[in-house]
């Protein structure tokens, strides 16, 4: 039975292919062959297992519809609407998955609408309900089922190999607590992990115009710094209509929402939560106060206080469309947005623009620093599962194929412009993805950080140590209570 309706469902997204890309069968064209198994796998090593699971069936609940309008990332069904290039490749990276364990993927979406998602599944594991092997929800939502004590710890798995290069490493590294506890993963098998990071895109216009190179070179060489962004966004700054004040009217170097001065620590390389060297997480004022002020310092500076910047919610009434429109009709330098926005922003714009990370802080900052968002899908297994050590293998396998099948469908459908490829836009959206961390602070909303951080965003006096003092004693306790979360060393 499995197999026939395999074969029925491929004949089936074969057709519609072939809808989808306008392509005729007597035009003389031909569209690409889908990728078989044996394909995929001849392209990579990996460390997964060749266990055959005797067609048993993998449940997974899952709150994650698909942002962005890319397509429900957990299960696709062809029965189905609104299908997408994406929809194809979770099909695809379920049928390899399912080829190679011998299993079915089975997915059931739970309505997040009103919260109802974690209460929805606590009832099932109070109940002893093993009907799901596993859950892919927000990072946020996870991290309260950890509280409750209803995910499995991941590192006490044999099964899921997390050095595996297709698991982020940036959720590995700043949820793995005391080198032994990690409640949920992502990776290559998620799509709104990367789709909800947020990245650079500067309009080719302005820099032309103004004789300033594309800051591709500059990302390469290790030279986009926040001191760069500076120079170029005020060359840029015209009052376009000579009245003498600078409005919506005129070209800005940058227009970004106020969540830019907390998300600007983290990719200057001064996020709010630090692992120390016994893999305690510790409120990073309290751990190296000199180094949080100082990255504060530059933003204020080069931000905060530059007329060259357009906040949109200080700046522009709130008016999000307003900032768009601006930057669409070249009126901004810069403008920060979502990866999963891409395709959408490149719709509204008749000029190409760019992509770029964040710029360092300096040239000394090692990497490029990206944020991950408390947004990003994750995957967790229930305490109920009935046999966790195959549900981690599967998962492995899953992410393994998820590779050359999600991820590139991601970044192939957002990098494209009107079927023309901006390759040097790909390269710069992998450095983004490559470089994303996550801070437990932000991610997991401790103390209020990201709230309390908008209201340093005066432009009259600096107020961060302030904030940070008047925060520490609630950030410390939330941290304590995060380590009880996670059951302390052993």
């Amino acid at each position: 039975m499995k197999d026939k309706k395999k074969k029925q469902n491929f004949c089936m997204l074969l057709c519609a292919l072939i809808l989808l890309t306008g392509v005729s069968c007597t035009s003389g064209e031909t569209t690409e062959t889908p990728p078989t198994t044996d394909t995929v796998e001849t392209e990579k090593k990996a460390n997964i297992t060749d266990q055959k699971f005797s067609g048993e069936d993998f449940n997974v609940i899952y709150m994650t519809g698909g942002s962005y309008g890319m397509g429900n990332e957990v299960d696709y069904s062809f029965e189905e609407t609104g299908t997408t290039s994406v929809s194809f490749a979770v099909y695809d990276r379920n049928m390899f998955t399912e080829e190679h364990l011998d299993i079915t993927i089975n997915g059931t979406f739970v309505d997040p609408a009103g919260g109802a998602f974690n209460p929805h599944v606590m009832n099932l594991v109070q109940s002893g309900d093993s009907t799901y092997d596993t859950i892919c929800s927000y990072l946020m939502n996870n991290y309260e089922l950890v509280t409750q004590n209803a995910l499995l710890n991941l590192r006490e798995l044999d099964s899921i190999h997390l050095d595996n290069p297709w698991w982020d490493k940036g959720i590995n590294e700043n949820f793995t607590f005391f080198g032994s506890k990690q409640f949920f993963a992502t990776g290559d098998i998620c799509i709104d992990d990367d789709c909800t990071v947020e990245v650079m895109y500067f309009s080719k216009k302005l820099h032309d115009e103004n004789n300033v190179a594309y800051p591709y070179d500059d990302v390469r060489n290790g030279v986009w710094t926040i001191d760069k962004l500076v120079q170029n966004m005020e060359i840029a700054v015209t009052d376009l209509n000579g009245d003498g004040q600078m409005d919506n009217e005129d070209i800005f170097g940058m227009s970004a929402s106020i969540g830019i001065i907390p998300a600007m620590m983290v990719y200057l390389g001064a996020p709010s939560t630090v692992i120390d060297e016994e893999g305690c997480p510790q409120f990073a004022y309290s751990y190296h106060p000199e180094k949080m002020v100082n990255t504060f310092d530059v933003i204020y500076d080069a931000l905060i206080v530059n007329p060259a910047v357009r906040f949109i919610e200080l700046d522009m009434n709130s008016d999000y469309a307003g900032s768009d429109a601006m930057f669409c009709s070249n009126q901004l330098m810069y403008r920060s947005g979502a990866i999963g926005s891409l395709q959408g922003m490149r719709d509204k714009m008749d000029d190409g623009f760019g992509i770029i990370p964040f710029p360092k802080l300096n040239e000394e900052q090692e990497n490029y620093i990206s944020n991950g968002s408390m947004c990003a899908s994750t995957y967790a297994i229930p305490v109920t599962a009935e046999n966790p050590e195959h549900t981690a293998a599967i998962l492995d396998v899953m992410g393994y194929y998820s590779v050359d099948t999600i991820t590139e469908t991601v970044i192939q459908d957002v990098v494209m412009i009107r079927n023309t490829r901006d390759e040097i836009s790909e390269e710069m959206l992998r450095f983004a993805i490559a470089n994303k961390t996550y801070d437990i602070g932000t991610s997991l909303k401790l103390a209020s950080y990201t709230q309390e951080m908008y209201k340093t965003i005066d432009r009259n006096s600096k107020i961060f140590v302030s904030t940070m003092e008047s925060i520490q004693p609630k950030f410390e306790a939330d941290v304590a209570t995060l380590i009880e979360v996670f059951g302390g060393k052993q």
